[in-house]
């Protein structure tokens, strides 16, 4: 790893981080925007939540029709490959 560049970026994320904090200074302390945004999300989150467990018995039902679906494509396919043999 090459120190140098590590340093530089360090560098530079840190004193990003003071300008960042140096305009949050000048333009004041005004939170109301994201304290909406978060509360707005933390309503939101649940409803994802509810979706997601919504989906859950769905997907088990499609991974058990699939994977049985598949087993009875094996076994029919292993009996018509017995009996092509059989018959040559």
């Amino acid at each position: 790893m090459d120190y140098k560049k590590f340093s530089a970026v360090l560098l530079s994320v840190y004193m990003l981080s003071g300008f960042v904090m140096a305009q949050t200074d000048y333009l004041g302390n005004d939170t109301a925007g994201v304290k909406g945004f978060m509360k707005e999300l933390a309503e939101f989150i649940p409803t994802i939540v509810d979706v997601v467990v919504a989906m859950i018995p769905i997907i088990f039902i499609f991974l058990i029709v699939g994977w049985l679906t598949g087993l009875f494509d094996n076994i029919l396919g292993a009996m018509g490959m017995a009996t092509l043999k059989r018959r040559r």
